[in-house]
């Protein structure tokens, strides 16, 4: 196979150094030493980019069905190149999560200690919160008699009803929030039926144009009492709606919503998105070719909403702000202040990521992600919980699979795309999505704090603790 990365890093090499004819007739000898030593530079600038970048695709191999194999922990952790000339060092995911941490008080602990602690207080388990309880107010609208299907009451044995805004789930498309909703759907049943508990719940999805429109620009839409006096809701959407719709809480600042989301590496998560929307979406288009005509300025005919999932959309997601352009309209690569903007942008994206919400989960890890959340959230369990009196058990299945007919075939037959896009559109997929990169790094780092905190340890790490800990009695 050609080697692309090796063309590409001799054609920059060649185009950025190569002196013009009359240069060279003119240049002096001394002119020309400090040219090679420039051009040395370049070159191992240059080099240091591109592998940077050879490393981070070879580490996809994840599952893009969104609830497959676990990917093992090097897999996961990926570096992001970006030979922007504005971008002076590239940060780990865990540098970006504790860039702005405080300063521990205590020069015995580490940043990173202090993060920490503090997700270690937050993972503690969160009970479920009734009208005239624990000094919540009573219900206003008195209480509610359960009935069963036939409409006969169960006697006086009343339902207790949750008080509103405690559990918010931000999905976003194509990272296995499908499965989580079902989880959450069942967890709500289970609820209702065997503990006979009033789960008011509300869902809404920006995916649902209409909807979603009006129920943001029409303060009297009969969502928004719905959304008022919801418990736990399923939001597809970005985080600075939220304010509008009454679920911010000043930026959660007491922590009454816990909120969990769940965060997918962006190649995966865009070549999903591709092909579970190939024809309704992309019109059947090659991937790459859409990403060239954007390259080009060209317009692309697609819906606005459909480019949008395809670049930088998780970090979109979890912006509270307002700002002069949208993560689309960014060319960090060639302005210097779309860099500092995107910059910017990134830091908000990941101190809402842990700021706001109490769970972070990853698909590349969904059991794991469930496995915290049901710690977290104990009538979210998988096995249900006896402190809530929920015995039977939920799954968490494989919703939203790509179709077995995207009809972009001939004859409308099915068009057969493969697990995994090629080199060039890999390539492509991340130049357009830089931003989430970074944010998908800092959320595996965070993912893999949380699993500290519960002490949940893989398999091989184990086994090498193990093992040292018998080499030194």
């Amino acid at each position: 196979m050609k080697n692309i990365y090796v063309d590409t890093f001799i054609e920059m090499v060649n185009s950025s150094e190569k002196p013009s004819p009359a240069m060279e007739a003119t240049t002096s000898p001394s002119v020309v030493s400090r040219r090679g030593n420039s051009k040395f530079v370049t070159i191992c600038a240059l080099m240091c980019a591109l592998v940077g970048a050879m490393i981070c695709y070879n580490s996809l191999n994840t599952d893009t069905s969104g609830t497959g194999s676990l990917v093992q922990k090097e897999q996961i952790v990926t570096s992001v190149a970006d030979s922007s000339p504005f971008n002076r060092r590239q940060m780990s995911g865990m540098e970006r999560l504790l860039k702005s941490e405080p300063e521990p008080q205590d020069v015995r602990f580490t940043k990173e200690d202090g993060l920490l602690e503090k997700i270690t207080e937050k993972l503690n388990p969160v009970e479920l919160r009734f009208f005239g309880e624990n000094g919540d107010a009573e219900l206003e609208v008195g209480e509610v008699t359960a009935k069963n299907k036939d409409g006969k009451t169960w006697g006086e044995h009343q339902k207790r009803t949750m008080v509103p805004h405690q559990f918010l789930h931000l999905h976003h498309m194509k990272t296995g929030g499908t499965s989580i909703d079902r989880l959450l759907r069942c967890s709500m049943d289970r609820l209702k039926k065997e503990a006979n508990y009033d789960v008011p719940y509300y869902s809404i999805h920006e995916c649902s144009r209409s909807r979603f429109s009006k129920c943001l620009t029409d303060s009297q839409n009969t969502c928004r009492d719905r959304m008022k006096k919801a418990s736990v809701m399923s939001y597809c959407a970005a985080l600075k709606y939220l304010d509008e719709f009454g679920w911010w809480h000043n930026n959660n600042e007491e922590n009454h919503v816990k909120a969990f989301t769940v965060l997918r590496h962006p190649v995966d998560r865009v070549w999903s998105m591709f092909r579970f929307q190939t024809k309704n979406c992309y019109e059947c288009r090659e991937l790459k070719d859409i990403y060239k005509q954007l390259d080009a300025g060209e317009d692309t005919g697609l819906d606005k909403l459909c480019l949008d999932q395809i670049r930088n959309h998780e970090v979109n997601n979890l912006l509270s702000s307002e700002w002069p352009l949208e993560v689309t309209q960014l060319d960090a690569e060639n302005n210097e202040e779309h860099a500092e903007l995107s910059t910017q942008m990134i830091e908000e994206a990941i101190d809402n990521m842990k700021n706001f919400f109490t769970v972070i989960g990853i698909t590349e890890d969904l059991p794991g992600t469930a496995s915290i959340l049901g710690m977290v959230f104990p009538w979210m369990h998988l096995d249900g919980s006896e402190e809530y009196g929920t015995t039977s058990q939920c799954a968490l299945p494989h919703a939203n699979a790509s179709p077995s007919n995207n009809r972009c075939g001939e004859g409308a037959t099915h068009w057969d795309l493969p697990s995994h896009p090629d080199q060039e559109t890999m390539d492509l997929i991340i130049k357009h999505n830089p931003m989430d990169m970074e944010l998908y790094e800092a959320a595996v780092s965070y993912f893999e704090l949380q699993k500290k905190a519960f002490g949940m340890v893989d398999d091989d790490d184990g086994e090498e603790e193990k093992e040292e800990e018998e080499s030194n009695p």
